[in-house]
C-alpha cells in the first residue's frame, strides 16, 4: 500500500521512497519511528515475497471489493497494454535492457 500511495501521490524510485515518506509523515501514521525502515532493500524484498503469492491476493481483494460493495461483475475487463519498468538499467545489444545490480542500503 505504501508503494502505492507514493505511485499516486508523488512518484519516485524504490530507492527515494525512505524520503518521501519521512516527508509526507506516513511513517508516523504507520507507527514506524524510523521512516529509513523503508529503505530499497526492505521495500524489493516485501516485493519478492509477495510477488508469487499476488494472484491469489488480487483476486481476494477483487472479491472483497465486490462482496463489500455489491458490485455487479457481468464482464471483467484485464488490460495488459500498458507495462511499467522501475528502477536502474542499461541497454543492451539489440535494444534489450539488462537490470543493473541493486546497491545496497542495509
Amino acid at each position: 500500500m505504501k508503494h502505492t500511495l507514493n505511485r499516486m501521490l508523488s512518484s519516485c524510485a524504490l530507492r527515494n521512497v525512505a524520503a518521501w515518506v519521512e516527508q509526507t509523515g506516513l511513517h508516523l501514521l504507520l507507527g514506524v519511528a524510523d521512516p529509513q525502515k523503508f529503505n530499497y532493500d526492505r521495500l524489493v524484498d516485501a516485493l519478492l515475497a509477495v510477488n508469487p503469492h499476488w494472484p491469489k491476493i488480487a483476486a481476494q481483494i477483487t472479491l472483497r471489493a465486490v462482496e463489500a460493495f455489491g458490485l455487479k461483475v457481468e464482464t471483467v475487463h484485464y488490460d495488459l497494454t500498458s507495462i511499467l519498468f522501475f528502477g536502474d538499467y542499461i541497454r543492451k545489444r539489440l535494444g534489450r535492457l539488462r537490470l543493473l545490480p541493486r546497491p545496497s542500503t542495509r
